[in-house]
C-alpha cells in the first residue's frame, strides 16, 4: 500500500510540474460537474445521508482539494443521485448540462448491474449522456464503477463492463480510467475501506479522488488550452477571443470559426469569434494544409489548396482529391475546375483566336483547312471564330446542346445527337469525377445498327414416292 501511494504521489508531483509550465499565470477557473449515483453523491461516508449532501462528500470535493496550489481555481458540482440508474440519467441530466461548467465527469452503472440490466444497454445509456455533454461543450471524464463486495456474477458483470465502456472511451476520445481495475488489486482493501458492499467510507473516497484526480488535471489543461465553453462562461467574445461554441457566444456581429485558433495564438482547435469583415490578409501559403480552411484565406482560388470541402473553392470550383503534385505541393487537396484535367489554357476556351484561324487543327491555306476562313479541325468551321456567341464556356454542361454539335473531344455533351456526324458521347472517368465528351469510336454492329436482310435458302423439294 505505501509502494501504491507513493507511486500517486510522483504521478501528482510530475503533473503539478507540468502544469506549472503550460498554465497561463491568468487561468480561469475550471469547473467540474460529477454526475453519477450514490457513489458521486458521497454515500456511506459518515454523516452522508441521501437527503443530505455536507460540503464535504463523496469524491468531487476531494479531488478540487487536490488542485490547491494548481495555476488555476478549482469548481467543483456534486450532481450525485442516489439510486440512479443510466436511463433515468438521460431523463435527468439536461440540468447538470445546463449549468455552468467545463468539465463533465460521468460514472454509473452499479446500481444497473445491481438489478442486473445487460451491459449493452448500460453502454447505450452512458454513451448517449456523454455525446450529449460532448456536444454541450464540454470535455468528457469517463469512470468505469469502482469494485463491488457482490457475488461473482455481478463483480464478472462489472469486469466486462468496464471492458465495454473503456472500448467506448477510446472511440469517442474521452478520457477513461477503470476504478474496478485500480482499487481490485490492493489485498483486503475492500474489507477495510466499504462499509457496506456498494459504499465506501471516507477513506474509500479518499482513494477515489487520487485515481481520478491524473484525469481531472488533464481535463483542465484541455480546458485551458482549448478554452473550452470559455465564452459561454466568460462572454459575450470580441474578436479573436475563443473558445465558443456557436454564434450566440459571440459580441453582436461576430460569427463562431471553428478552428481559428492558430489565427490568433490559441491552440489550432480552438473556435474564435471573429468579425467576417477583418481585414486580416492571408499569412498561409497555397499548398498549406490550413490555407483554404484558414478564415483570411477562404475561398481557395483555382490551384490552391489545402482544402477540404468545395465550400473552402472559389466559385464553381470543387476540391479535387491528392491533386497537390500537379501543382508542385505535397499530397493536399487542391481547387480545380470541374472539367480538370481537360481545362484548356488560358485565352483557349475552345472557340478560336480572335482571328479566327482555328488554333485547333486548322489546315494550311492550300489543303482546304481553315486557317484564313476560321475552319477548325476539318475546314469545316469547327474551330469556330473568335466570337461564336455561345452563352456558356467549353466543357461546361450545356456547351454541346447549346453551340453544338461538338467536334471530338469537345464537351460536354449528353447525347450522340449532340456531337458532329460519325461520333458519339461518351462519359470519361478523370481524377475528380467525370466528363463527357464527343468521341470517335468505333463501336461496330448492335441492337442499333440495321443489319442487312438475307434471305433464308429455299427448302429441298418433297421427294415423290411410287405406289408398286
Amino acid at each position: 500500500m505505501q509502494c501504491r501511494l507513493r507511486t500517486i504521489l510522483i504521478a501528482l508531483g510530475v503533473v503539478a510540474c507540468l502544469l506549472s509550465v503550460v498554465a497561463p499565470a491568468s487561468a480561469q477557473p475550471v469547473r467540474y460537474i460529477a454526475f453519477g449515483d450514490s457513489l458521486t453523491f458521497g454515500f456511506g461516508e459518515e454523516g452522508v445521508d441521501c437527503q443530505r449532501n455536507p460540503t464535504r462528500a463523496g469524491f468531487p470535493s476531494r479531488v478540487a482539494e487536490l488542485f490547491d496550489g494548481q495555476p488555476w481555481a478549482t469548481v467543483m458540482i456534486n450532481d450525485g443521485v442516489c439510486g440512479l440508474t443510466t436511463s433515468q440519467a438521460l431523463s435527468v441530466v439536461t440540468p447538470s448540462l445546463n449549468r455552468n461548467a467545463q468539465v463533465f465527469i460521468l460514472m454509473l452503472g452499479t446500481n444497473d448491474i445491481v438489478q442486473r440490466f445487460s451491459n449493452e444497454s448500460i453502454v447505450f445509456n452512458l454513451r448517449q449522456v456523454g455525446q450529449r455533454a460532448e456536444a454541450a461543450g464540454f470535455e468528457v471524464i469517463l469512470l468505469g464503477p469502482p469494485p463491488m463486495r457482490r457475488e461473482p456474477s455481478l463483480r464478472l458483470a462489472l469486469t466486462d463492463l468496464n471492458e465495454m465502456l473503456a472500448g467506448v472511451a477510446r472511440r469517442e476520445g474521452w478520457l477513461y480510467k477503470d476504478l474496478d481495475v485500480a482499487l481490485s488489486d490492493v489485498p483486503g482493501l475492500l474489507n477495510r475501506i466499504y462499509v457496506d458492499p456498494l459504499h465506501p467510507s471516507a477513506e474509500g473516497y479518499d482513494l477515489y479522488a487520487e485515481e481520478i484526480f491524473p484525469l481531472a488535471t488533464a481535463a483542465a489543461y484541455e480546458v485551458q488550452a482549448g478554452r473550452k465553453r470559455f465564452c459561454r462562461l466568460f462572454g459575450p467574445c470580441k474578436h479573436g477571443e475563443g473558445g465558443c461554441i456557436d454564434d450566440g457566444d459571440c459580441a453582436t456581429g461576430l460569427s463562431c470559426v471553428a478552428d481559428a485558433g492558430a489565427d490568433f495564438g490559441l491552440a489550432p482547435t480552438v473556435d474564435v469569434c471573429i468579425d467576417p469583415g477583418s481585414p486580416v490578409e492571408c499569412g498561409l501559403p497555397p499548398g498549406h494544409v490550413n490555407r483554404c480552411g484558414n478564415f483570411t484565406c477562404i475561398p481557395c482560388g483555382p490551384g490552391e489548396g489545402d482544402c477540404d470541402s468545395d465550400d473552402e473553392c472559389r466559385g464553381d470550383l470543387v476540391c479535387a482529391t491528392g491533386l497537390g503534385p500537379d501543382f508542385g505541393y505535397g499530397e493536399v487537396d487542391v481547387c480545380v475546375a470541374p472539367t480538370y484535367p481537360f481545362d484548356l489554357p488560358a485565352g483557349d476556351d475552345g472557340t478560336g483566336d480572335d482571328d479566327g484561324s482555328g488554333d485547333d487543327g486548322g489546315g494550311d491555306d492550300d489543303d482546304g483547312g481553315g486557317g484564313d476562313d476560321g475552319g477548325g479541325n476539318d475546314g469545316n468551321g469547327d474551330g469556330g471564330g473568335g466570337d461564336t456567341g455561345c452563352p456558356v464556356p467549353i466543357f461546361s454542361s450545356q456547351y454541346c446542346a447549346l453551340c453544338g454539335p461538338c467536334s471530338e473531344g469537345q464537351g460536354q455533351c449528353s447525347a450522340a445527337s449532340q456531337c458532329a456526324p460519325g461520333l458519339t458521347c461518351e462519359t470519361l472517368v478523370t481524377l475528380n469525377g467525370s466528363v463527357s465528351v464527343c468521341l470517335d469510336i468505333d463501336l461496330g454492329p448492335d441492337s442499333t445498327t440495321t443489319q442487312p436482310t438475307v434471305p433464308e435458302p429455299p427448302l429441298p423439294p418433297r421427294p415423290t414416292g411410287t405406289n408398286g
